[in-house]
C-alpha cells in the first residue's frame, strides 16, 4: 500500500472517490423512513437546545453517541442507566454498542432526535452543563 504522501495526485483522487463511493453506499443502507411528525419534533427539540441534527447519512457510532452525550451535558453512565439492562437478558449493564445491535439501520439522526426526545421529557439530565437556548 502506498503512503499518502507519496501518491500521485491521480491516486488520491481515486482514494477520495472511493470514500465518497463508500459513504454514498453506507447512507443508502441507513433507515429513512421515520415519521414526518417524528422528524419534525427532533427538528424543534434540537432548535430548543441548541443543536443541529446530523445528517441522514452518518451512521451510529460509539464516538458519536460519546461526542452527543457530552455536546447536550448528559454522562454516559446517565444514559447508560436509563437504558436498562444489557442485550444479553442476564441483567447485565446497557453498553452503548447495544442501540448500534439492536438498530442496525438507524442513522445518528435518529438516535440524537430520541435523546433529546428523552432529555425534553425528563428521562435524562445534563450534567451541570447549559446549553445555549437556556
Amino acid at each position: 500500500m502506498n503512503s499518502i504522501l507519496a501518491a500521485t495526485p491521480e491516486q488520491k483522487a481515486a482514494w477520495r472517490t472511493e470514500a465518497r463511493e463508500a459513504r454514498t453506499q453506507r447512507a443508502l443502507s441507513l433507515r429513512s423512513d421515520f415519521h414526518p411528525d417524528d422528524e419534525q419534533h427532533w427538528r424543534d427539540l434540537a432548535a430548543r437546545y441548541g443543536v443541529r441534527l446530523p445528517a441522514y447519512g452518518v451512521p451510529v457510532t460509539t464516538a458519536a453517541m460519546e461526542r452527543w452525550l457530552h455536546r447536550l451535558g448528559i454522562s454516559t453512565e446517565e444514559y447508560l442507566a436509563s437504558q436498562g439492562a444489557g442485550l444479553d437478558g442476564n441483567g447485565s449493564s446497557a453498553r452503548l454498542t447495544d442501540f448500534m445491535v439492536r438498530n442496525p439501520t438507524w442513522p445518528l439522526k435518529a438516535w440524537v432526535g430520541l435523546l433529546l426526545e428523552s432529555l425534553d421529557a425528563g428521562h435524562l439530565r445534563r450534567q451541570g452543563r447549559r446549553l445555549p437556548n437556556e
